[in-house]
């Protein structure tokens, strides 16, 4: 695959072989450290998320939407487009983007929403978005709201994606230790928390609850994406890197 922060040459066929290419040529790991791209998780390390699939409907055929990096991923999570990006520009993110949105279609059927972080959301890089600042909350807010039975409409949910000022950051991200073996509880013990609350609350009979993932952070899958009929969401292109947005990524849980 290619590297984690960009997308794949226009020509790339996805032979799903380059896994270990990638970690030991491109970002320079050993042998031995770039054996971790093709460890799994059994269910009792993932309990929470393995049992919330067992229980309720997996989706096992949900593909990200490009084979690029997170930004424009999330885009597309929110919107079905990503404004022709394909990279992690930031200058596009500051500026903004102007396509229409989940929230906009929320708030066209006279309904209400909330985006409840733990740090900065994603979804503040639409425009959209940020002219409604009020309906920007911290996670506390959603659970004081969850508990109350008084969530809006549509709550989108990010974790916080940093450790800043001693509060840890909730995604799952690996975390490695000296001996290799990567971690992802501390994205699992936030989810448990969510789930928990919600199953506990007075509108657990009357919401859907979904989960998923923007990408799949470039670990080993032997499922090959689709690249065949992919329409353009928009007919726009990205021209650094190339890309027409006529592929899709490795597949990510769906719950």
């Amino acid at each position: 695959p290619p590297p984690h922060t960009t997308a794949p040459p226009a020509t790339a066929v996805a032979t799903m072989d380059g896994f270990l290419t990638e970690l030991m040529v491109y970002q320079g790991m050993s042998a031995e450290e770039a054996r971790c791209v093709a460890k799994v998780y059994n269910a009792t390390t993932v309990s929470t998320l393995s049992q919330l699939a067992s229980l309720f409907t997996l989706h096992d055929a949900y593909f990200s939407s490009i084979p690029g990096p997170t930004e424009p991923n999330r885009m597309f999570a929110l919107s079905g487009t990503s404004y022709g990006s394909a990279s992690n520009d930031w200058v596009r993110l500051v500026e903004g983007f102007p396509q229409r949105s989940l929230f906009d279609d929320v708030l066209d059927a006279n309904k209400s929403y909330g985006v409840f972080s733990g740090d900065f959301p994603s979804a503040l890089f639409l425009n959209s978005v940020r002219r409604h600042p009020s309906r920007i909350h911290d996670h506390s807010t959603f659970f004081s709201q969850l508990a109350a039975g008084d969530l809006p409409d549509f709550a989108w949910i990010e974790p916080r994606f940093f450790n800043v000022a001693g509060y840890p950051e909730q995604d799952m991200h690996p975390h490695f230790d000296a001996v290799l073996s990567g971690t992802v509880s501390p994205g699992l013990h936030f989810l448990h928390t969510l789930y928990t609350a919600y199953a506990a609350s007075p509108v657990v009979n009357d919401t859907l609850f979904i989960v998923f993932f923007d990408e799949h952070g470039g670990f080993y899958d032997h499922v090959v994406p689709p690249s065949n009929n992919i329409p353009n969401p928009d007919g726009r292109f990205s021209s650094d890197p190339t890309f027409s947005f006529d592929r899709l990524r490795p597949p990510v849980p769906f719950v």
